[in-house]
């Protein structure tokens, strides 16, 4: 059964109440019953193993019956994402979630595809969810940060990770080679381009601003598959 997240402020005297589209789900597709149990998660990252005791028409109510402490983040990763194409992108973000990326900003680039203009508030939401949903499948410790989409130079500025990783076919530094000469830093940020990947100007202003430019290996990675293989192997080596 995957987790539910639920505020500190939600537990009065040990009891917790559900409603809303996590009670459906429990409920209505989990068939939940009292005398079940189910695991929720503290959104400050600390496990709670709960009884149900009781479920009404629209509420749940359960006991909280043993707590587990949030264990200490080792690495603070970012991934600045540049938007992809439809189903792609929300791809990307539920793995970027289950291999324990820490925050994701979508990026708008110069070859960005999808245009956001007056849908970006309704993306954010949608993405917002897909994070959230993935977050409780795959039973993390929390719910990774999603930042509202900043344009490429803005992206950047924005950046404060110790390390600054921008991943292009043609880097001239691989990132295993990265990896293996630092040692591992408290926060890193990783930038990966759009399906036409960045512009020759783009990479210019990143390395005047202090982004190293790596290649993954041989082979030209998709955007969704870079979002995929390079925070895991950043993570593998780095934590």
């Amino acid at each position: 059964m995957p987790q539910f997240f639920i505020k500190r402020s939600d537990i009065v005297d040990g009891i917790v109440k559900i409603s809303g589209d996590d009670f459906h789900h429990l409920v209505k597709v989990r068939r939940v019953s009292p005398g079940d149990k189910i695991f929720l998660r503290r959104t400050d990252g600390a496990g709670c193993e709960a009884k149900v005791l009781s479920v009404s028409n629209s509420c749940l109510s359960a006991f909280i019956e043993k707590e587990y402490p949030a264990e200490t983040e080792s690495l603070y990763l970012t991934v600045y994402l540049s938007v992809l194409k439809g189903a792609n992108f929300e791809l990307s973000l539920q793995k970027c979630v289950e291999i324990g990326v820490s925050e994701i900003v979508p990026v708008i680039s110069e070859r960005t595809v999808p245009n956001l203009r007056g849908k970006t508030d309704q993306k954010t939401l949608r993405w917002k969810k897909i994070i959230f949903e993935s977050a409780k499948q795959c039973l993390r410790e929390n719910v990774p940060v999603l930042s509202y989409p900043l344009d490429f130079k803005t992206a950047l500025e924005d950046s404060a990770g110790e390390i600054k990783l921008l991943a292009h076919p043609d880097g001239n530094i691989s990132i295993k080679s990265i990896l293996r000469e630092n040692n591992p830093p408290f926060s890193a940020d990783l930038l990966i381009g759009p399906e036409g990947g960045f512009s020759s100007k783009e990479l210019n202003i990143a390395e005047e601003m202090g982004w190293t430019i790596v290649n993954a290996g041989v082979n030209h990675l998709r955007g969704e598959t870079a979002a995929i293989v390079i925070p895991s192997i950043i993570l593998y080596e780095w934590i």
